[in-house]
């Protein structure tokens, strides 16, 4: 049967446990010599076998992403922007310069070259077919805006030939644009999902070529302010559970850890901060929820099969070190222990100086 704490930190437990039941022991022989007559009454405890998984809460917020500017790079005279508030997905235009539409595809990469089926070199002489992973980005959008299919003699293969030049006539044809088969960087803007359109930073009638809009994913994310001298808890990819307002406890990831330090005021008692995104396993979980204070649960370490006992039968001996007092008969023995992960009320503990401690025995536990 596994258990499970949330600590503030180890240290700190182990001193809670052991001063509030009164525990410090002074002795001068052997950690198995027998023990004192006590001063406090006291229950016993049966050492048992168990997991115990030792974790840490830290605060975060649910709510949508920060928004980030975006540029159209384009040259000209913006003639259109997407309104504030709307949600723009693949294939969506964010607005307009000079008339033509600047148009949002999904991907990992942006788009660097001219993408068409007969580049040409810096010389002005036709060169192999272009490949890479902006072509493919390029492909993928096509495909799923149905422009390339099982049908179609163009296919998603990292290579721009004459049928990816036909699919792009098509997906211009759409649009209202010249059916050139031909696509330059500045015709389109790259993201990894879908975006909210936040705020304008430019009006119709302006230049591009700045940041024009302020926007933001539209997905739900928990985000940490954790205290930069904390950031070895976690890392990329690391499985965390958030507790949701509801109780719910939901898997999620580590997705993002942020490499900037937002300074403290230690006038304020506030420490330096990193931020921390943490993304959920199914973000269909909160349903409509939008924005709220959860807590985000990190393992800091776990035990198998361990022998326990409660923290309070700790005994800390003045000449450092830990036992607890086995209860054998009429009377007792302190064993001398080495701990191990502390959690939900219980430590790891392992027999120390040779004195055998086993499961069902029992300790006691100062009250």
């Amino acid at each position: 049967m596994g258990r499970r704490a949330v600590l503030a930190g180890a240290g700190s437990v182990v001193l809670v446990g052991l001063v509030a039941a009164g525990l410090v022991l002074a002795r001068s022989g052997d950690a198995a010599a027998p023990a004192s007559k006590p001063s406090v009454r006291r229950s016993t405890a049966t050492v048992e076998r168990t997991d115990l998984v030792a974790s840490e809460s830290l605060d975060a917020k649910l709510g949508p992403r920060d928004p980030v500017d975006l540029a159209f790079a384009k040259a000209g005279t913006i003639t259109g922007l997407s309104a504030v508030g709307s949600v723009i997905d693949r294939g969506g235009v964010l607005g307009e310069v000079d008339g033509r539409p600047i148009v949002l595809l999904l991907g990992d990469r942006p788009l660097w070259r001219t993408l068409t089926a007969d580049p040409v070199g810096a010389d002005g002489q036709p060169v192999d077919q272009l490949t890479g992973a902006d072509v493919r980005v390029l492909e993928e959008n096509l495909q799923a805006l149905g422009f390339i299919t099982d049908k179609s003699d163009a296919k998603v293969d990292d290579t721009f030939t004459g049928s990816t030049g036909e699919a792009v006539k098509a997906w211009q044809k759409s649009l209202g644009l010249p059916q050139t088969g031909v696509v330059e960087p500045s015709d389109v803007v790259v993201r990894e999902s879908p975006i909210r359109i936040v705020s304008r930073s430019a009006r119709v009638g302006m230049a591009s070529g700045s940041n024009v809009l302020s926007v933001a994913a539209t997905d739900t994310v928990v985000t940490i302010e954790l205290a930069a001298k904390r950031v070895s808890l976690v890392s990329v990819g690391l499985a965390v559970t958030v507790t949701l307002p509801d109780g719910r406890s939901v898997p999620a990831k580590v997705a993002v850890i942020g490499s900037d330090v937002t300074a403290g005021d230690p006038n304020q008692g506030t420490a330096d901060t990193v931020k921390v995104e943490v993304r959920l396993d199914d973000p269909s979980v909160i349903g409509s929820l939008t924005s709220a204070p959860v807590k985000v649960v990190v393992t800091i370490s776990t035990a198998e099969a361990v022998l326990a006992v409660p923290i309070a039968a700790l005994l800390a001996l003045s000449e450092g070190g830990y036992a607890v007092e086995r209860v054998e008969g009429d009377s007792s023995k302190l064993v001398g222990v080495e701990t191990g992960v502390f959690a939900d009320g219980l430590v790891e503990v392992r027999p120390a100086g040779g004195v055998a401690l086993a499961e069902g025995d029992r300790v006691v536990v100062p009250t």
